[in-house]
């Protein structure tokens, strides 16, 4: 396995450790009892959220074909219209999604839990 490989490697394993991080301190935000620690845990949450945006920077210099999924349009949001989806009202609005308890990169990738 060559250099760039590698570190492309580590860098997906940094950027899943930081959203796993990021998952856990969200969890920890609604627990603190006093607003001096709830402001704590937010700035340590914001950090996290700047290493995933650092990673993803390093991932897109290292990896082209990244670099050009990240930068194209969100192409699944224009896939299906509310017509060729039974049981879709159309409305102004989008339909609210229920995100999962907390998103992983299983959870990213629809991978259902064992």
């Amino acid at each position: 396995m060559d250099d760039k490989i590698s570190d492309l490697m580590l860098l997906r394993d940094i950027l899943a450790r930081e959203v796993n991080t990021i998952n856990n301190y969200q969890s920890l935000l609604p627990q603190a009892t006093t607003s001096e620690v709830a402001t704590f845990i937010s700035h340590i949450l914001e950090e996290e959220k700047e290493h995933v945006a650092e990673a993803l920077n390093l991932i897109k210099e290292m990896d082209p074909n990244q670099a050009a999924l990240l930068a194209r349009d969100n192409h699944w949001k224009h896939e299906t219209s509310s017509t060729e989806t039974p049981g879709l009202e159309t409305s102004s609005q989008p339909p609210r999604v229920e995100p999962p308890q907390a998103w992983t990169v299983g959870s990213l990738r629809n991978e259902k839990k064992p």
